[in-house]
């Protein structure tokens, strides 16, 4: 559910001399310190501007800093409690000081042990939304400063100015990086919804949601992400060749002309991606151009039976049928 955390704090200079003397330590020896009694938990402090006013940062790998993969909404409080003491170690047991949320990272892991198909799941992902909502997928023309270290050949982004959803090849992320794969991240294919500081101010004024973990932390409200900007853009269909897909449209119980109908999408969205079948409703490659109603219906047809409406194209080399790693995402239990 959740994989890291970043949160922040103000200090005065003031509390930070009565730390220094206390510990007989400077401030940047003091978190070293602190951070030295953690797992996966990263401190930095900054002045701000030249008054005597500074704010320290808190980054928390949760998988690390807990010791396990699978974390939850009952692993809040403990998670709360490891922040809390941190918060203690440096205000000196001050009380009521917190650190206030800054980001959050979704993930939902997949395991796909062929690495061919994992491979193969990001051609397929090219052909997916370009645009959704106010993200836009990266092309791998330009790199952002999300992407250090990450190849677009295992790596799909769709970024705007407060939220990213990736998803990458975590073996392959390991290996480009040189960095040990662990046991829980073998063969595994990562989705991450990333909630950056201004959509969470934005969540904050415009519905009520309080800016801090408990509330991100909530089961319905991660699944709520993962949906929107995870199963949306790329679809919660299976995977089929125009062959397979054709078998399953002609099983079904719709009428003929709305199955002849619906095979014609699927091809237009072979040949050009779904993007360019949303973008361009009346062009020379599609003469029969999609109406807003159109596009919905045959979507949600491709829905109902199961059928992802990327296919995949007959001379890839192939299995004719591909598990979607994004099909049970929403009959999961968190706890």
């Amino acid at each position: 559910m959740i994989h890291t955390i970043q949160l922040y704090t103000y200090i005065s200079l003031e509390e930070i001399r009565k730390a220094e003397g206390l510990y007989a330590l400077d401030i940047s020896d003091i978190i070293k310190k602190i951070e030295a009694q953690y797992d996966g938990v990263r401190l930095t402090i900054r002045r701000i501007g030249l008054g005597k006013e500074y704010i320290i940062y808190l980054f928390l790998d949760a998988i690390r800093l807990l010791r396990k993969a699978r974390i939850t909404e009952v692993d809040y409080n403990v998670i709360q409690e490891e922040i809390d003491d941190i918060s203690k170690k440096i205000y000196l047991h001050k009380e009521n000081e917190r650190f206030v949320l800054l980001r959050i990272d979704y993930r939902y892991d997949v395991q796909v042990k062929d690495s061919k198909v994992r491979e193969f799941l990001f051609k397929l992902y090219q052909k997916s939304m370009e645009r959704y909502r106010f993200l836009k997928r990266c092309n791998g023309k330009k790199k952002t400063t999300h992407e250090k270290g990450e190849k677009y050949k295992t790596t799909c982004y769709f970024n705007s100015k407060s939220l990213v959803t990736v998803v990458y090849d975590k073996v392959a992320e390991r290996k480009a990086k040189g960095e040990k794969i662990c046991e829980f991240e073998e063969n595994v294919l990562r989705f991450e919804v990333r909630l950056l500081n201004n959509h969470l101010k934005n969540n904050k004024r415009n519905k009520g949601m309080a800016k801090n973990l408990e509330t991100y932390m909530k089961e319905e409200v991660y699944l709520e992400y993962m949906n929107n900007y995870i199963c949306k853009i790329l679809q919660v269909g299976d995977y089929y060749t125009i062959r397979e897909a054709r078998k399953k449209i002609s099983a079904s119980t719709y009428k003929e002309k709305d199955k002849k109908a619906l095979e014609e999408f699927l091809i237009k969205i072979s040949r050009v991606g779904i993007e360019a079948v949303i973008a361009y409703r009346v062009d020379r490659i599609l003469p029969n151009g999609y109406s807003r109603y159109k596009m919905n219906k045959y979507m949600t047809m491709c829905k109902k039976l199961g059928i992802n409406p990327v296919l995949i194209p007959i001379n890839s080399k192939m299995p004719k049928y591909i598990s979607n790693p994004l099909r049970n995402l929403n009959d999961i239990k968190l706890h």
